[in-house]
């Protein structure tokens, strides 16, 4: 909104010409507000103001929801103008931060054995197109495969190489917090 502007009727809305047309949720039923961006002359100059709408007491408008606040573009008469709209974002809560640590743990530790199993096939095939020459038979099928094998070989090498060091890191974050990485129960204090 533009500091210091005063809201605008929602009857006066069609009458004036709207540069903008917005929708607010403000709270968690979904009570929504409507802004409406006014060009006015200042000193001259047209300007675009960003005002909210109000009711015929000056209250700022709360429609009961979105859909209320939209059918309020239908009635100003807002034609093919974009109209945004902003939802209300709830508060979350993040939960307990020891076992969010134990459930990224054994997610990264499924996820390091998938990509070393992943780097064990693909140097395997790497190591056989080597054996049968497939490395030295430029210009053929065979080449252009071996090529094929050790991009995928380094990518699934720098996968393996984030699994091995995020693995490291969330196995130190669990130590920290006293809890044993292998059986995730708490260290006791001697």
């Amino acid at each position: 909104m533009t500091a210091g502007a005063n809201p605008i009727c929602e009857s006066l809305v069609n009458d004036r010409q709207v540069t903008k047309f917005g929708v607010a949720e403000v709270d968690a039923t979904g009570r929504a507000l409507v802004l409406v961006g006014i060009t006015e002359i200042v000193a001259g100059e047209p300007v675009e103001k960003i005002r909210p709408v109000c009711d015929s007491a000056g209250d700022v408008k709360l429609f009961s929801n979105t859909a209320a606040a939209l059918s309020a573009a239908k009635r100003a008469g807002v034609g093919d103008l974009a109209v945004s709209v902003v939802a209300f974002v709830k508060a979350g809560t993040v939960g307990d931060p020891v076992k969010a640590l134990i459930a990224k743990h054994k997610a990264i530790k499924v996820e390091d054995s998938n990509a070393a199993k992943g780097a064990t096939t693909i140097a395997a095939k790497v190591s056989a197109a080597e054996a049968l020459g497939w490395d030295n038979a430029v210009g053929t099928p065979e080449a252009d495969e071996y090529a094929d094998l050790v991009l995928r070989d380094a990518s699934v090498a720098e996968w393996k190489t984030y699994t091995a060091a995020r693995l490291v890191t969330l196995t130190a974050s669990l130590t920290a917090a006293g809890i044993d990485p292998v059986t995730y129960a708490a260290s006791v204090a001697p």
